[in-house]
């Protein structure tokens, strides 16, 4: 009695911890192309987020990317200069490939003007004795 006992407990103690070590991450990643929609060039370091998350990366020289997160994300976004920004809906926990033309913005730049400014003074004192 005393056997069948301690089975039990044994057993009770052993399956949840099977079911602990056995669940997997589910990782979502996105992969991808990022080009310029008129020219269909890859665009190079274009930034690649998942908004409100910690989850981002860059694309290479050629517009390629790769996100890869055990994040829960919903969307990623697609934020380059001059083009307009692209939020995205992504599945959860798969592996998927979205390749996104960016549009440029309406807005243009007519006229940059800098001004440099020299905040630091040096004086030279001589003395001559």
């Amino acid at each position: 009695m005393r056997s069948i006992f301690w089975a039990v407990i044994v057993l009770f103690l052993f399956i949840p911890s099977t079911e602990i070590f056995s669940q997997k991450t589910a990782f979502t990643i996105v992969k991808g192309k990022v080009t310029d929609a008129e020219t269909k060039e890859g665009l190079a370091f274009v930034s690649v987020a998942a908004p409100g998350f910690a989850a981002g990366t860059r694309t290479d020289e050629n517009g390629f990317y790769l996100l890869r997160t055990e994040q829960k994300i919903t969307q990623i976004q697609f934020n380059y200069l001059s083009y307009k920004t692209q939020l995205l809906p992504v599945k959860t926990g798969e592996e998927q490939t979205l390749d996104v033309k960016m549009e440029p913005s309406a807005q243009q730049l007519e006229e940059v003007t800098i001004k440099a400014k020299n905040t630091s003074e040096k004086t030279t004192r001589w003395w001559i004795s």
